[in-house]
């Protein structure tokens, strides 16, 4: 199965929210057609609420950018209008390269260290 985001338009109570609430670190908002996760929030006094995004859909992936809420249309998309999809390429073949894609874009910890080979040792016997 696949998760597939759809959008949620924003209703009116939402008005009465705060920055931080209505458009929390961590939530996706679809703006320009895009996805985009949120990662701060802050209100301006010309162009209404300032967000710091990094793009989730596949033509903004990783870019970092600023949006106004007064110059563009900002969606919030609620986690809870997710659709599951079934897979249905052989041998779940969509689902396996895509968690084979998160696998090697993600960090290694701390604590972990590259895999490198070893280098000969430079030192004569």
């Amino acid at each position: 199965m696949t998760a597939v985001q759809t959008s949620a338009e924003l209703s009116g109570a939402t008005a009465g929210r705060t920055v931080q609430d209505q458009y929390p670190a961590g939530a996706q908002v679809l703006v320009r057609d895009e996805e985009w996760l949120v990662k701060s929030s802050a209100p301006t006094t010309d162009d209404g609420t300032r967000l710091e995004v990094v793009g989730v859909s596949e033509f903004v992936r990783d870019q970092e950018a600023v949006l106004f809420s007064g110059l563009d249309r900002i969606e919030l998309l609620d986690p809870r209008d997710t659709r599951l999809v079934p897979d249905d390429s052989p041998n779940y073949r969509r689902s396996r390269l895509f968690l084979e894609a998160v696998l090697h874009r993600t960090a290694l910890p701390q604590s972990e260290r590259p895999w490198r080979p070893r280098r000969p040792c430079s030192r004569s016997r």
